[in-house]
């Protein structure tokens, strides 16, 4: 590649063919959120609702599609549409080993959505509900992570880097709910 005096060239420094890559939609719940002034919801409840992030994951594994190490530096993300390539989005990527999870996140999008209810209170337990929906034409796989102690153990809740995640296919236009119960504080 060549380039003038005191130019910039764009040039791709890795291409892969076939590299095996997931597309997820990420939200955090956030108790945090939940104090009086945000008691929306009509019934008196609690509600934190929000569009979740998407993100591309991969792992960096010859097996895979990868294999080799990946510097830091910018990520540009097109898909395909029937008018050719469209710019999907922008960010950044770390210095990454063979063998580690490469995580290039996306921005929010309106069509896949969050709903957090606080339920009740008993005690030192308290009971909330998650509902995702989808208004999507395809299904979504979705991680949502819940960073608060459980009260025992929940279905499609495990930890992922020590925190209790919700992994969960959300239907074509459809939800995907979940209820857990999280210990208080002593």
């Amino acid at each position: 590649v060549t380039g003038a005096a005191k130019g910039q060239k764009q040039v791709a420094m890795i291409t892969k063919n076939g590299v095996a890559i997931d597309r997820l939609y990420r939200g955090t719940v956030d108790l945090g959120y939940f104090q009086p002034a945000n008691y929306d919801d009509p019934r008196g409840v609690a509600v934190q609702e929000e569009a979740l992030h998407w993100a591309l994951k991969a792992i960096n594994k010859t097996e895979k599609g990868l294999g080799v190490p990946l510097p830091d530096g910018q990520v540009t993300i097109y898909e395909n549409s029937p008018i050719g390539p469209l710019l999907a989005g922008q960010s950044t990527l770390d210095d990454l080993a063979v063998g580690q999870d490469v995580w290039i996140a996306g921005g929010t999008v309106p069509d896949v959505q969050m709903r957090v209810s606080h339920l009740e209170t008993k005690g030192k337990r308290q009971t909330w509900d998650i509902t995702l929906s989808n208004a999507r034409l395809h299904a979504v796989n979705a991680e949502i992570k819940i960073p608060y102690a459980g009260a025992g153990k929940v279905k499609g809740v495990e930890k992922v880097d020590g925190t209790p995640t919700w992994t969960v296919t959300v239907p074509e236009q459809g939800e995907a709910k979940l209820r857990y119960t999280i210990k208080l504080g002593r």
